[in-house]
């Protein structure tokens, strides 16, 4: 289901965005949407080659295979991009948010945190649980498989269409994002006719939510403290995607499918709500900063 279980589990999106952040000059923003445009694609190409060296070689020796291409090709690859010297370090100071109030202790940590840990549990509760939540809304399976198959590329539109608007703050498309997300939930509750246009929707809204995790952490703190806060803004989501599943189908085998998607839309309103609280505790520290 697009790039999804890839990327966010075993691709490392936080690590190589806090490396490009913390270590490069350039536009970190845009280099973070050409990862993950290039890592949406990916899964294109790679499903092939592996159906196809699972067919000759078998499982364990398409391990091997891949353990082998990591080693002689990626491994170089980062050591060559991420290694240390004089000219990875910023001259520039970071026109960003600066406060003398403790990181982790603030409330606009607490309110990105939030945001992103919601944003975690619906995408991944919805995705797990996609072919369950069509079927109850009346889609044949036939069709059913139709509409999942754009996800995946809705997610890589998502990115295209990033690169596009490029001028848009990182705030702006966190508003952007959390509200499609939601109209297309609507859209795959209300009617099987929607269901197409709702998955591509929902798709585009989480394919902008991976890039965010990146860039809005980098819009507010800026690259001296980008490192830290995305590592630690990332452990929440991390252990909400891991639990949503299972969160998930207790709902819907305890209550059902109804109170199921009442709680992840209500989730969803809530997570709109917290983009507008973020806005104004970065205009306060913005105040803060200025006094300072």
């Amino acid at each position: 289901m697009g790039d999804y279980r890839y990327s966010h589990g075993n691709g490392l999106y936080d690590a190589l965005f806090a490396a490009i952040g913390k270590r490069y000059n350039f536009n970190v923003a845009k280099s973070i949407v050409w990862i993950t445009l290039v890592s949406s694609l990916a899964p294109s190409v790679s499903w092939l080659f592996t159906s196809y060296i699972l067919d000759s070689f078998g499982w364990r020796n398409t391990c091997y295979i891949y353990a082998i291409l990591l080693i002689i090709t990626i491994f170089p690859i980062h050591l060559y991009a991420f290694k240390n010297k004089a000219g990875n370090k910023s001259i520039f100071k970071d026109e960003t948010l600066e406060s003398s109030v403790e990181l982790f202790r603030s409330k606009l940590y607490y309110l990105l945190s939030a945001n992103f840990t919601l944003g975690a549990v619906i995408t991944t509760t919805i995705i797990i649980h996609l072919i369950e939540i069509l079927l109850h809304c009346k889609n044949e399976m036939s069709m059913v498989f139709i509409v999942i198959a754009f996800l995946g590329p809705s997610q890589a539109m998502a990115r295209v269409i990033e690169l596009i608007i490029g001028k848009r703050t990182a705030i702006e498309m966190s508003f952007i994002s959390t509200t499609i997300i939601f109209l297309g939930m609507v859209l795959i509750f209300i009617s099987p006719i929607l269901a197409i246009p709702g998955v591509i929707v929902f798709g585009m809204g989480n394919g902008m939510r991976s890039v965010l995790r990146g860039t809005l952490p980098l819009a507010v703190y800026g690259r001296d403290n980008y490192a830290l806060i995305i590592g630690r803004l990332a452990r929440m989501p991390l252990l909400a995607q891991a639990t949503a599943p299972f969160l998930g189908g207790y709902l819907i085998q305890q209550f059902g499918m109804v109170f199921f998607l009442c709680v992840i839309s209500f989730m969803a309103i809530v997570n709109i709500c917290l983009i507008a609280l973020i806005k104004q505790a970065i205009e306060q520290y913005k105040l803060i900063s200025i006094h300072e």
